[in-house]
């Protein structure tokens, strides 16, 4: 019974009570919850930042939060991954104004890559919570490769060299993004002085990544990567499209670009960072050489142009500069357009020489063409056109073209016929004379007993009117099937 009477009496004492017997100085509330952690800058987890960032949290609890902490889990020197006792805690200060609690990051020295962050809540009855996240350091800036001409430093003595009315290629790249309408290029003759006679005039590039001007500035969104061409046109009347300026006198230029990312307030960055690139409008003086075969599946050449077992293209293409692209493509005898061929094969710019035989070639060959069948291949290269998976090469004759621009921007092409037969020929017997017997059983074939002298006429016939044409010897103008036979005792 006195146990009893102690249990009632606690509960009296309890209930009388204004304090929480569980968790002293929180009056009659009960904390059961964690805080909980929003990041308000940078709002999305994988963002991109630069330089000094403050964190903006939004760490809230229903008892009231007494610290934040701010720790980054990586080396920048060495990229490894600390171990939690080396985390470098920094406390966080509430801003009373928005509620956020805020601590400053500095990334100025940190390589391009990712930065871990952890962030712990405590709220006033040491309850907390962790939130890590993992952002994206871009410090760097814009970069540009040029790749047609090829980029070399300027002397006086040699410049890059673009044939006239051909184009310039460089690819624009950025780990956050280039801004829409950028690159742009400042473009003047030489005679000009050592800068532009209108310092203000950055023009375009003609192609953004398959974009004209206008609609690569309104796309509204970056790229990491960003394809650009530049014709050299004169550019001299506005009015004029693109094919209906004229090409570039020959003579000497000096161009240089500008760049940016996709943040709001960062800069232009200039390439290259000081003075200009000087380039060489010439005309075409050397032309890409191509040759062109088609091989067997042992990589044997093939002789002559009628082919029914499987074989491939193969091609190379090259010029003292170098190939900038090459492609191989098929058009079928009938068909309103040529289709792009995947490649199998195509390697990078190779020496070949030395001196002033010095020169550049690339390899590129065709998957394995089977005659009759579809064409199976995989897309070895982003950006390769390929021909619909019901393309099939059916009897009948094929063009194959192999184009090619070199690093100069000369162009050239190579076609090279193939005809695929896979239907045999027929031939009938009509008649033969004189003979003894003919007998003619059922689905084999004509007997005849001859003696002597014995003349027989034949008919042939191929669905592809395709065949050997022999020169007659005797009449140099006069030409003939020829129609072979044995005869088996």
């Amino acid at each position: 019974m006195g146990k009893k009477i102690s249990i009632v009496a606690l509960a009296i004492v309890a209930l009388l009570s204004c304090e929480n017997p569980i968790q002293s100085g929180l009056g009659s509330k009960v904390d059961i919850n964690r805080p909980t952690i929003a990041m308000a800058n940078p709002r999305n987890i994988g963002d991109h930042i630069r330089g000094i960032v403050e964190l903006g949290i939004n760490a809230k609890d229903d008892i009231g939060v007494s610290t934040v902490q701010v720790a980054v889990t990586k080396d920048p020197d060495t990229g490894e991954t600390l171990p939690e006792s080396a985390w470098k805690w920094t406390n966080a200060v509430r801003d009373p104004l928005s509620g956020l609690w805020t601590s400053s990051i500095d990334t100025t020295a940190w390589p391009d890559g990712d930065l871990p962050v952890v962030i712990k809540a405590v709220d006033g009855t040491g309850k907390s919570v962790v939130f890590e996240g993992m952002y994206s350091v871009k410090n760097s800036n814009p970069e540009i490769e040029l790749q047609i001409p090829a980029e070399e430093p300027y002397t006086p003595e040699k410049h890059m060299e673009l044939v006239t009315g051909g184009f310039m290629v460089g690819i624009a790249r950025d780990l956050w993004g280039i801004a829409p309408g950028y690159p742009k290029i400042q473009f003047w003759p030489e005679a000009d002085g050592e800068e532009p006679l209108n310092p203000v005039d950055w023009l375009d590039m003609d192609t953004y990544a398959n974009l004209n001007a206008a609609q690569w500035a309104a796309s509204g969104s970056g790229k990491t990567a960003l394809e650009f061409r530049f014709h050299a046109k004169d550019r001299s009347d506005p009015s004029l499209s693109l094919e209906e300026m004229p090409s570039l006198r020959p003579g000497v230029y000096r161009f240089r670009f500008k760049v940016r990312d996709v943040e709001a307030d960062s800069p232009d960055v200039l390439y290259p960072a000081e003075g200009y690139h000087a380039l060489e409008v010439i005309t075409a003086r050397e032309l890409p050489v191509i040759t062109m075969a088609a091989r067997d599946e042992n990589r044997n050449y093939l002789q002559g142009q009628y082919h029914r077992e499987p074989f491939f293209i193969s091609a190379e293409a090259s010029h003292t500069t170098g190939i900038y692209e090459a492609t191989i493509e098929v058009r079928k005898e009938g068909d309103p357009e040529a289709t792009v061929l995947a490649r199998q094969v195509y390697s990078d710019n190779t020496p070949v020489g030395t001196g002033s035989e010095l020169t550049y070639k690339r390899l590129l060959e065709t998957f394995l063409i089977e005659p009759g069948k579809n064409y199976v291949h995989t897309d070895v290269e982003e950006n390769t056109a390929i021909p619909p998976t019901d393309y099939r090469f059916v009897d009948g004759t094929y063009n194959f073209t192999v184009r090619t621009t070199s690093k100069q921007t000369s162009y050239a092409t190579q076609t090279l016929t193939i005809y695929i037969d896979t239907t045999p020929p027929e031939i009938n017997i009509t008649l033969v004379q004189p003979n003894v017997l003919e007998y003619s059983p059922a689905n084999a074939m004509t007997e005849y007993t001859v003696n002597g002298f014995v003349a027989a006429d034949m008919s042939s016939y191929d669905a592809n009117n395709i065949g050997v044409v022999t020169p007659d010897p005797l009449a140099p103008n006069v030409a003939f099937r020829e129609i072979k036979y044995l005869i088996l005792d």
